[in-house]
């Protein structure tokens, strides 16, 4: 009787010695709770304003029938330390 296969691998799972391996970055993040007011939408971008702050932040894929003016609840993420990324902003909900 044959010897059965060896179970496939996916690429993601194979491993070349060579290559280095990414490590885990772990950053502390600061959160700021306000609310962001939509200030354009363009090309399939979002600008929004977030207060408290009056900082500006992009983002792509505004929320469905948008208009400059509608504001929304938010929070900003911040860097504290370490290699992390920008500040950037959660949109959580539309003020009522």
């Amino acid at each position: 009787m044959p010897a059965p296969p060896p179970p496939a691998v996916s690429q993601s799972q194979t491993h070349h010695p060579k290559a280095p391996r990414k490590q885990h970055v772990s950053c502390a993040w600061s959160q700021v709770h306000g609310i962001a007011e939509l200030v354009a939408v363009r090309d399939h971008h979002a600008t929004y304003r977030f207060y408290p702050g009056n900082t500006l932040f992009r983002k792509s894929h505004p929320p469905h029938n948008a208009s400059p003016g509608n504001e929304y609840k938010a929070i900003v993420r911040r860097p504290m330390n370490g290699p992390c990324d920008a500040p950037e902003l959660v949109v959580v909900d539309p003020l009522e």
